[in-house]
């Protein structure tokens, strides 16, 4: 449990997921509770971290150090130690996130980049009438 806390910590920090870990590893109904009723608040995050501090058992000096350095940077010295003890690991990393085509998939749908945005059709224009609001179709009787 403390390596996971203290890998959430170093990598990640995103509310969710520490929430997650609390609910795993917690024992405050009440404090699960909030933080599921309430969601992310600054108060909430930093009252997460206090009690995943405290349920590994990690010392204050050391949970300041380890949050007083941003998740990013931990980023970057994993990758960097990974890179040292063995290059053919980030080689297959690579190879892993190469893009995979999909025999089912035509021509025209492999070669469109997916972009994960969604395209909205350009919206129509409703003509207004002489009061300047939008008339609607009525028939006259």
């Amino acid at each position: 449990m403390k390596s996971q806390v203290i890998n959430w910590l170093k990598f990640d920090r995103e509310f969710e997921s520490g929430v997650h870990l609390f609910m795993k590893f917690g024992t405050s109904l009440s404090l699960k509770a909030r933080l599921n009723r309430q969601g992310k608040t600054q108060y909430n995050m930093d009252l997460l971290m206090e009690e995943l501090r405290k349920l590994a058992g990690i010392d204050p000096a050391e949970f300041k150090s380890i949050i007083s350095i941003p998740v990013h940077v931990y980023g970057k010295r994993k990758a960097e130690q990974t890179k040292a003890i063995d290059p053919v690991i980030s080689e297959s990393a690579k190879v892993e996130q190469a893009q995979v085509i999909d025999p089912l998939q035509t021509d025209q749908e492999q070669s469109v980049p997916d972009t994960g945005k969604i395209e909205e059709e350009p919206k129509k224009k409703v003509p207004a009438n002489k009061s300047g609001k939008t008339s609607k179709s009525s028939k006259k009787a």
